[in-house]
């Protein structure tokens, strides 16, 4: 599935914060602790992976978007185009 998610999105929400790399990168260890029982000990390590997505959040995981998402008290939705169904005809069911 591919999905379009502009980079002002993240940015601007994380200077809102006042955050630093270090400190998302801190939250991102926590969220993903909690939902995906990861750990890191040196949430460091995860700096340049998070660094890429704010830059181009479509080429990243939808797991590391979710916790920077989820990291910065936020939620992903979707909402699905409406669907028109035309009906021509009817077959019979014996």
């Amino acid at each position: 599935m591919t999905f379009t998610m502009r980079p002002e999105i993240l940015t601007s929400r994380l200077q809102e914060l006042g955050w630093s790399s270090y400190r998302l990168a801190q939250e991102v260890a926590r969220v993903r602790e909690e939902l995906y029982n990861e750990s890191f000990p040196n949430p460091r390590t995860l700096i340049s992976t998070l660094e890429r997505a704010l830059e181009d959040p479509d080429k990243s995981s939808h797991k590391t978007i979710e916790c920077i998402v989820k990291a910065m008290n936020g939620t992903l939705v979707f909402r699905w185009a409406k669907t028109d169904i035309v009906v021509t005809g009817y077959e019979e069911v014996s």
